[in-house]
């Protein structure tokens, strides 16, 4: 096991390691230490990244991506050379517009670019820079399309305890009880801390990455135009902020 970041205490590479041989518990008491684990040379099929998510929870269903097969909860996420637009370029945390996101986010390479197409990642746990007591009390609105629900700001991770921090931009509005305009100098403060990458994942054909919804955000790079990337998406497991 190799931190990503020596400065970090998020990340960790998973060397010499098959998901589909290991022991679900092992793979999530890492996730509650490291948040983010990547795993070479997994080349996973739509079946057994099936059935592996299955071994961290419920596997959820995401209505607003296509599907990779029949089987609706398995998602693909391709771009074409020609794209105008990739997605979840903006900083986030997988479905948090749900009143129970899924915890476990389970990412497969099967084609990437031969340079850019990374993934971003950051911590939302709690730490010095941020001043938890003016923030403990308020919940921030969570939305997609017509889908709201309001989360706390200041969460507790559903295995360690600890606080997070749970807004992030890409689905937060406002606060209760505030508008956009009033909420925004203190969302752009808090994004202004949680939103500083880690690391960042340079994807591999054949690479797996799990990471932990509760803890983390992240965001895709939109630099490869002219390339493919195609990657399978799962997400699986429930929490409630």
């Amino acid at each position: 096991m190799k931190p990503l970041n020596p400065h970090s205490e998020l990340g960790a590479v998973i060397p010499d390691t098959l998901l589909v041989n290991s022991d679900p518990q092992w793979i999530q008491g890492l996730l509650n230490q490291w948040g983010v684990l990547v795993f070479p040379d997994q080349h996973l099929t739509p079946h057994s990244q099936l059935e592996f998510a299955q071994s961290l929870g419920e596997v959820r269903i995401n209505p607003y991506l296509p599907a990779v097969n029949a089987d609706s909860r398995i998602s693909l996420l391709h771009t074409e050379p020609d794209a105008q637009r990739v997605i979840g370029t903006t900083w986030h945390s997988d479905h948090s517009y749900e009143a129970e996101p899924p915890q476990y986010t389970v990412l497969s390479a099967h084609q990437v670019p031969p340079t850019g197409g990374d993934t971003q990642f950051a911590s939302t746990r709690v730490n010095p820079r941020i001043r938890v007591k003016p923030l403990k009390g308020l919940r921030a609105a969570h939305s997609t399309g017509n889908q709201t629900v309001y989360h706390p700001v200041i969460a507790e991770h559903p295995n360690t305890k600890e606080p997070v921090i749970y807004v992030n931009p890409g689905f937060v509005s406002h606060f209760e009880n505030f508008t956009a305009e009033e909420s925004k100098p203190r969302l752009d403060s808090i994004y202004k801390t949680i939103t500083k990458p880690e690391y960042t994942v340079k994807w591999q054909p054949g690479m797996t990455v799990i990471w932990d919804n509760a803890q983390v955000l992240h965001c895709a790079t939109a630099d490869y135009p002219g390339h493919t990337r195609t990657m399978y998406r799962t997400v699986t497991g429930r929490w409630r902020p």
